[in-house]
């Protein structure tokens, strides 16, 4: 895609959207080339729709929330 500077000023996020996914963006004064924004590659791909969990799943001891014995109390005193 190929856009004009006063282009690229007025719509920035949606041409970086059109990057992160895997696009080009060709920036031009006038007629003249001057400069190409690319993906970077680590780019960290689209969001996860809302509410939806995206940490690794893990399970707790069953012992997790039980009372702290008399000597492991005294040392957090």
């Amino acid at each position: 895609m190929t856009v004009t500077v006063d282009e690229a000023k007025k719509s920035l996020p949606r041409l970086l959207r059109q990057v992160e996914r895997g696009g080009e963006v060709i920036i031009c004064r006038g007629k003249l080339p001057v400069a190409k924004i690319v993906p970077t590659g680590k780019s960290r791909g689209p969001r996860p729709p809302v509410g939806q969990c995206t940490s690794p799943r893990f399970d707790l001891p069953e012992n997790v929330f039980a009372s702290l014995e008399d000597g492991e109390l005294k040392m957090w005193s």
